[in-house]
């Protein structure tokens, strides 16, 4: 049975999640911006490369600072198996709004109005779950 804990504690670790988000973001911004302004790669390389240490970096801070979790093997399989499954929505629901004529901008709107929510909820309740 999933327990549903209280709202203070849930709503701060959702304010931990997205202050932790938008951190990676700007680290993978930076990492990728390094590599292709530094000549060490081209974009997609670059953006594959940032993508892999914000991934790594996120798991680590939402770990020990959003969740209060232990660092765990099967954590981190949980946490990547989440991760995929949100990078597949966010292409699906961008590729079924230009699929459908609609404006890239919504499509984007979608998945960031989505895609986030659905990752902390995913790793609230199943990834970083406590016993």
């Amino acid at each position: 049975m999933i327990r549903v804990p209280p709202f203070r504690p849930l709503f701060a670790r959702l304010i931990r999640f997205g202050i932790v988000g938008l951190g990676v973001t700007a680290l993978h911004v930076l990492v990728a911006v390094s590599l292709v302004e530094l000549s060490l790669s081209g974009p997609p390389a670059a953006n594959g490369i940032a993508f892999v240490v914000a991934t790594c970096i996120s798991f680590i801070i939402n770990a020990r600072f959003t969740f209060r979790s232990r660092l765990t093997g099967g954590t981190f399989v949980r946490f990547l198996f989440v991760t995929g499954l949100c990078g597949t929505l966010s292409t699906t629901i961008a590729a079924l709004a230009e699929d459908r004529g609609v404006d890239y901008r919504i499509g984007i709107t979608l998945v960031v109005a989505i895609v986030p929510i659905l990752s902390f909820l995913l790793h609230n309740l199943w990834s970083f779950r406590r016993p």
